[in-house]
């Protein structure tokens, strides 16, 4: 994560790098929606080469956990929200999802909450989401979708009552 830090801090004035990792970073984006993930790999870490960029690095954890490299994934995610990436509930639910796939059933749980509590809205999807089917095999997964219902139910409460 460090080492992410200090790439966007040296390189986001230099135009001529910012240029060249974006580049970099759409060819990226582009391998991976054709489904080139190990392409798309390589491509994203080039890139992070030059600068860093918090989307960069959730679409690379994505990418990483598409070709079930889940730790690296894991960690992307990490970077990605300590670089400030916006959509912060979808790198935390993506990282439940990885930790599901990994049968790590209490640091998925953890962070399923946590993505409900930052605003995941996508609740009845976690029923049928395949990274998911790990910890809906265990016994405890009723009473913990239920907690997770009544903290989604509370959080969006919350909010219509700030208006």
């Amino acid at each position: 994560v460090d080492y992410a830090k200090e790439k966007l801090l040296k390189n986001q004035t230099d135009s001529k790098v910012l240029t060249k990792a974006k580049a970099l970073i759409h060819e990226a984006n582009t391998l991976s929606k054709l489904k080139k993930n190990e392409e798309a790999i390589l491509k994203f870490e080039e890139a992070f080469e030059y600068a860093t960029d918090a989307e960069a690095y959730y679409r690379y954890g994505n990418v990483l956990s598409n070709v079930q490299k889940l730790e690296e994934s894991i960690q992307a995610y990490d970077i990605a929200l300590e670089l400030g990436y916006e959509k912060d509930y979808y790198a935390l639910y993506n990282k439940a999802c990885s930790y599901s796939i990994l049968k790590n059933a209490d640091e998925s749980f953890k962070y399923i909450l946590l993505a409900v509590d930052k605003g995941y809205k996508a609740i009845p999807y976690m029923q049928e989401d395949p990274d998911l089917e790990y910890i809906r095999s265990l016994p405890e997964w009723k009473s913990k979708y239920k907690e997770i219902k009544k903290r989604f139910k509370e959080r969006d409460e919350l909010e219509k009552s700030k208006g």
